[in-house]
């Protein structure tokens, strides 16, 4: 699964990443209606994002070395030797050169498990950007009256004229959005479907043997710290995969809060078909799991969905 993840993240959604974090270049310090906050909405979500990635990159660079240790000094405060391995097999403790081999696989495969973790945290933060040019279009749905005022002073058109103008520019840019939230939809999917598959084999390979009473007080606390680690990443990517689908709603709902009643045909038959388009969140659904959508909601039923998955697999 580690690798299948890092195939997504280098290769399989190389050129949809690729596209996202150049459009987010081009929306960097540039004003789609000319207010000051939108250029604040995008700073403080870059900013979000940069502390996300230093605090989770500081998380995996001390857990790291903890994940490789703990077994070892587990086994020394409980009188053992120190030559444990940071995953306990089944091979001979007194082979030093088989243990040593084991020990250096065992510890690339935790260190790639970790750079994947950090790759993974640091493509989600282009959600924080997305949601804040979703916030700009409802800036910009929210004071269409004082951006018609300002067309009709600048160019010259009617009240109704500067009005539809300015909802087909939201509009467009409502669109424009969606597209490519649409496009780096796949590579979030397989992202969430690896964290929620992450979650539930650590449930299924560490909880069964401590039911079962095979496993020691090491083990116990190994698996325990391995599921809070594996918990905070999957609730974090459900909250910031749920916010980014319901920004979609909440443009619809600027649209309605627009005084279309008051405008003409033309005007309310374009916030009628944009309602149509916005009246559901574009949600990031899991590959394999039944189409569970990535939510704040659905948190507990990803992860036990994937357990009963596993708990068959593992009885058949």
């Amino acid at each position: 699964m580690i690798m299948f993840l890092a195939v997504n993240e280098s290769v399989i959604s190389r050129n949809c990443v690729n596209r996202i974090f150049d459009y987010l270049n081009k929306q960097r310090g540039t004003t789609r209606y000319g207010y000051k906050e939108e250029q604040n909405m995008m700073i403080d979500a870059e900013s979000s994002a940069y502390k996300i990635m230093k605090y989770s990159s500081n998380f995996f660079a001390v857990n790291f070395p903890l994940m490789v240790i703990i077994q070892p000094m587990m086994a020394v405060i409980a009188g053992e030797s120190w030559k444990q391995l940071p995953h306990p097999w089944p091979i001979s403790q007194e082979n030093d050169w088989l243990l040593y081999f084991s020990f250096l696989l065992q510890f690339g495969g935790v260190a790639l498990a970790h750079c994947v973790a950090v790759a993974s945290i640091a493509v989600l933060t282009m959600t924080k950007p997305i949601t804040s040019l979703f916030d700009g279009v409802i800036l910009g749905i929210d004071r269409i009256e004082e951006r018609a005022a300002r067309k009709m002073t600048e160019e010259g058109l009617t009240y109704q004229e500067s009005m539809l103008s300015c909802l087909r520019e939201s509009i467009a840019h409502h669109q424009e959005i969606v597209d490519e939230l649409v496009a780096v939809k796949p590579h979030l999917e397989i992202t969430f479907f690896s964290q929620v598959t992450f979650i539930s084999t650590i449930m299924a390979c560490e909880a069964y043997p401590i039911i079962m009473g095979i496993v020691d007080f090491s083990g116990v606390m190994r698996g325990i710290w391995f599921f809070i680690i594996q918990a905070m990443c999957c609730s974090f990517l459900n909250y910031e995969l749920d916010t980014v689908a319901n920004k979609n709603v909440e443009v619809g709902e600027a649209l309605y809060g627009t005084p279309w009643y008051a405008m003409g045909v033309e005007y309310r038959r374009l916030v009628l078909n944009s309602m149509t388009f916005s009246q559901n969140p574009i949600w990031i659904r899991g590959m394999g799991l039944l189409g569970l959508k990535a939510s704040r909601a659905n948190f507990y039923s990803a992860m036990v969905n994937a357990y009963n998955v596993l708990n068959m697999l593992r009885s058949t």
